[in-house]
């Protein structure tokens, strides 16, 4: 039966099992020096403290949730930079109730943050200014990228505040890029140009190509090299063969067969030179009657007797 593994809690002081203690990767330990119960308790106390102050804003009976104001005054505060009065955020529900706007000498109904349609432009204005793409004048709606809602959105759908929406997106759409006759897959691209941007943020971006000969190690480690069209070449998408079947490929003049397989004498996977590779076959025959086993094995010698000296 296993044991079980005890810690002293640090608040209580007694043993209890690893269970009751929550995971803290932060600590050296890996779990709080407080149990569960025991941090409950802790944080219980601390909200009915908070709690038991009334809201710093005017009018106001609920509990303090941060700063001295409550959850709703705090919100407006960190939107606003003002509490305002004690009144619902949102009238959507009841519009005839909604009240003025804050600027003086306005009598419209509120839009956004307390103002009216036109003052609350006029405020993300001053806040945000105008849209920088050049014949705008309209309000930047970000203020990271300092777009529009025209702009931005095209700038997220399209990669470009300038880019305008394809005239079509059905089959048939050739890529928007020029002399690209591929069908278009996304944002107006083909597939490749799609890709190039996902990953590089650049629709003309040139992939590096590596030349024929380049040389890599896999997984097993075995030496694989560059030989698109080589009958070896059965790796990434037929562009590496396997360099020590290549090498004998290569030594033999023909292409091996199903059953054959490429050894190194001394063990080391990278030592692709001929003198350290030789050439093996797994084939067996398919029947234990004399007639199949003397059928192999003229098979077998007409496929090596010519090769004899280069086995």
């Amino acid at each position: 039966m296993a044991k079980t593994i005890v810690f002293e809690c640090a608040s209580c002081r007694q043993e209890k099992p690893l269970s009751e203690f929550r995971e803290n990767f932060r600590l050296k330990l890996g779990h709080d020096g407080s149990c569960k119960e025991c941090k409950n308790k802790q944080s219980q106390q601390v909200r009915d403290k908070t709690k038991s102050k009334p809201c710093s804003a005017e009018g106001c009976s609920m509990g303090q949730s941060a700063r001295g104001y409550c959850s709703m005054h705090y919100a407006r505060l960190r939107r606003d930079g003002d509490v305002g009065q004690a009144e619902p955020l949102n009238y959507s529900h009841r519009p005839h109730d909604r009240p003025q706007c804050i600027e003086e000498g306005c009598s419209d109904l509120r839009y956004c943050r307390r103002r009216c349609e036109k003052h609350y432009l006029k405020f993300m204005w001053r806040t945000s200014g105008p849209c920088v793409v050049d014949g705008c004048d309209k309000v930047a709606a970000t203020k990271k990228h300092r777009l529009c809602q025209k702009h931005d959105r095209r700038r997220r759908c399209y990669g470009d505040p300038l880019l305008l929406a394809p005239a079509k997106m059905g089959p048939g759409t050739c890529c928007s890029i020029k002399d690209c006759v591929d069908t278009v897959v996304a944002r107006g691209w083909c597939a490749m140009h799609y890709g190039r941007w996902h990953q590089n943020g650049d629709v003309n971006y040139e992939p590096k190509v590596l030349p024929v000969g380049h040389t890599k190690e896999d997984d097993s480690g075995y030496v694989l090299i560059k030989v698109p069209g080589h009958s070896e070449a059965n790796r990434s998408n037929g562009l590496y063969a396997a360099e020590h079947r290549y090498v004998m490929s290569e030594y033999l003049g023909r292409p091996l067969i199903e059953n054959e397989n490429v050894h190194h004498k001394n063990g080391v996977r990278t030592d692709n030179r001929i003198e350290n590779l030789e050439l093996w076959n797994r084939s067996q025959p398919s029947g234990q009657r004399a007639l199949d086993k003397l059928a192999w094995a003229h098979e077998i010698i007409a496929l090596y007797e010519p090769e004899r000296d280069k086995l």
